[in-house]
């Protein structure tokens, strides 16, 4: 498991101090105290935010390139409706913090999540047969659904199924168990998360924003933001153990099985961003690590692109121009630098009719061309 380390005191801790905490809360801004009406998890984050020491957060639903010039930002921006982000300042740290506001972080449901999961298996034998090519997520939550109730009267009653018959003569009679409203949000989103989804991960995969995520062991994830640049992610490991499992499930996820004969893993993941895993300390000395590299579904145009500052428009008119009349011309730069989405906002450029040929040892070019041919060398 991972562990959240966040760079201020909470609500909780007593040395706070903290006397003008409702008022605060009445200042937020009105579309940030109106996401949080519609989410429980994140009125318990903004109640614990120390307003006195860090001052109220702004909230953006999009963000824009200037954010990034804030040396000091405070920013909570929306994933999707229900994973949040607050960028922080770590006044401990030269990196900012970057802080996903995920269900889970307001409750430990760890022990419900276990039970309920193990009612699942224990009632396998009368719960609908699982489609492996259906709706995974729907078949997840009709399963939860079952085996759950909101009502504590109902709690540990017997299940009747009406319309149904099962293979076996007797089956043991399906009891529920309980959850509150809240718990079982939770548990539903935490199911989800780590069955079909990246685990911890989630929060980071489904942000746009996110260019690069990097684990180098132990300690914090870090992040590369198009807007925000080097941050700091909340999320830490903290045993060894729990590093090597979580890279192991990895691996299994993407059906590239790892091992201490055969260490690192290579893969494309299903929303095409790509993956390596370094398995073990006796491989890494800082203990097992992986890096993920995002790639939108949608490329960024070349007109966002002036947007974020990487280019200008006479710079924009130049390149226009070389490609125009069929001249060469390299892009180079760091890691993270942007190179790949100058050379996806650039292809637009080319002439529809033309014949295009790419060749990558890692297929990150979406070329929006019909006769478009890819090559992709050093892969089994």
């Amino acid at each position: 498991m991972t562990t959240t380390v966040l760079p201020f005191p909470t609500v909780a801790d007593p040395d706070r101090g903290d006397t003008d905490q409702l008022e605060s809360l009445e200042l937020l801004p009105v579309a940030l105290k109106e996401a949080a009406a519609r989410n429980p998890h994140l009125a318990v984050y903004l109640e614990n935010l120390p307003y006195a020491k860090m001052g109220i957060p702004a909230y953006y639903p999009t963000l824009n390139a200037k954010l990034g010039d804030r040396k000091e930002p405070n920013i909570i921006y929306p994933v999707t409706n229900e994973l949040f982000v607050h960028i922080c300042v770590d006044y401990e740290d030269s990196r900012n913090c970057y802080i996903p506001i995920e269900p889970s972080l307001s409750m430990d449901v760890s022990g419900l999540s276990d039970r309920i999961e193990e009612a699942c298996i224990e009632f396998g034998d009368q719960l609908p047969e699982f489609d492996a090519d259906g709706d995974r997520e729907a078949q997840l939550l009709h399963y939860i659904d079952l085996v759950t109730t909101t009502s504590k009267k109902n709690a540990g009653h017997r299940q009747k199924h009406s319309g149904r018959t099962f293979s076996r003569k007797k089956t043991r009679q399906l009891e529920k168990v309980y959850a509150s409203p809240m718990e079982l949000r939770i548990v539903r989103y935490l199911f989800i998360r780590d069955k079909i989804g990246m685990g911890e991960l989630e929060p980071l995969s489904k942000d746009h924003y996110i260019e690069d995520i990097s684990c180098a062991g132990l300690g914090s994830l870090f992040i590369e933001h198009k807007v925000f640049k080097s941050l700091k992610c909340s999320i830490n490991f903290t045993e060894m153990e729990d590093l090597d499992s979580f890279v192991l499930r990895l691996a299994e996820k993407m059906q590239k099985p790892i091992s201490y004969s055969d260490p690192i893993a290579d893969a494309t993941l299903p929303s095409g961003s790509r993956i390596n895993i370094v398995y073990g300390a006796e491989v890494s000395r800082r203990g097992s690590n992986f890096t993920i590299r995002h790639f939108s579904q949608v490329p960024l145009s070349i007109f966002e692109l002036v947007n974020f500052g990487t280019i200008n428009y006479e710079m924009l008119a130049y390149l226009s121009l070389i490609i125009a009349n069929g001249m060469n011309f390299f892009v180079a730069g760091e890691s993270a630098s942007g190179k790949t989405s100058m050379l996806n906002a650039l292809t637009t450029f080319m002439h529809p009719l033309s014949k295009i040929i790419t060749i990558e040892d890692t297929p990150e070019l979406q070329v929006p061309h019909d006769n478009w041919i890819r090559e992709v060398v050093g892969t089994t």
